[in-house]
């Protein structure tokens, strides 16, 4: 007897929370026995196509009209929409919040290429989060290796004491540049990620970060798909997670004296 199977969309596979969230999620079915076809949906962030007859992944609302949605799950026979969704915003203001209360008043926010992800609406909110007294900075990049190295050298050089990144691969890539450059991060520089990969843990020093709830999102995906293969219909509607920031090594306090002393000693 054939697996039952559901179809997986994915809008990206440029941001690797995307990436890792649809690994998960497919892992998940597929150890229940459900096989998952997955493909790359011809959709946009900033203008996302009415989600119907799906389960629809949010992880985060732009607007009243236009979210993230990083995976959309079909089930044959499945007729309405359940959105599964993480509210991030409440976890970003907390990292914000973890810096200034570490003594930093000069923080960078930086992220992929705002035409491409959406970035440009978590900039503006970034920017909103933050006191006016703070010094900020906003940096974008592509996906391409040698981008994310000139930028990530960019902000090292820049006199920032803390970086609040939209990934932990360009969180890592800060880390290894402000090493190459000199900037200890910890008595220098404080770094933030974003999905609390594996790696994220491993790093040196390990990296704080904002944990998405992948495993909690995968059990409710599995749960609702096995209703609906079973019933035609979902005991569960839509539900909203939270993520989690997790503190590790990568953010301390702003030691007096070495905030903005590299930049000087680069100008001079």
């Amino acid at each position: 007897m054939p697996r039952p199977a559901v179809s997986i969309q994915t809008t990206s596979i440029h941001e690797p929370y995307c990436y890792e969230l649809v690994r998960r999620v497919a892992g998940s079915l597929e150890q229940s026995g459900i096989r998952c076809d997955i493909s790359l949906a011809r959709q946009t962030w900033d203008r996302p196509a009415p989600v119907l007859d799906a389960l629809a992944l949010v992880t985060g609302t732009v607007d009243r009209q236009t979210q993230e949605i990083p995976a959309v799950i079909r089930v044959p026979g499945f007729h309405g929409r359940i959105r599964l969704t993480t509210n991030k915003r409440e976890e970003a203001q907390k990292a914000i919040r973890h810096l200034l209360d570490r003594g930093h008043r000069a923080i960078a926010f930086f992220g992929r290429d705002g035409n491409l992800l959406g970035d440009g609406f978590r900039e503006q909110a970034f920017l909103r989060q933050v006191p006016r007294a703070v010094h900020t900075g906003v940096f974008h990049c592509t996906a391409e290796p040698d981008d994310v190295r000139v930028t990530s050298r960019h902000i090292v050089a820049g006199g920032f004491t803390g970086v609040i990144c939209t990934s932990d691969f360009l969180a890592m890539s800060l880390l290894h540049e402000a090493s190459l450059l000199g900037r200890p991060v910890l008595d220098d520089l404080s770094v933030i990620g974003f999905s609390d990969i594996p790696e994220a843990g491993t790093t040196i020093p390990s990296l704080t970060t904002i944990r998405l709830p992948y495993s909690r999102l995968s059990n409710a995906v599995v749960q609702i798909v096995a209703d609906i293969l079973a019933t035609g219909t979902s005991r569960i509607g839509n539900l909203s997670f939270r993520p989690e920031l997790i503190i590790r090594r990568s953010t301390g306090l702003v030691v007096p004296g070495n905030a903005g002393r590299h930049a000087e000693e680069r100008q001079a």
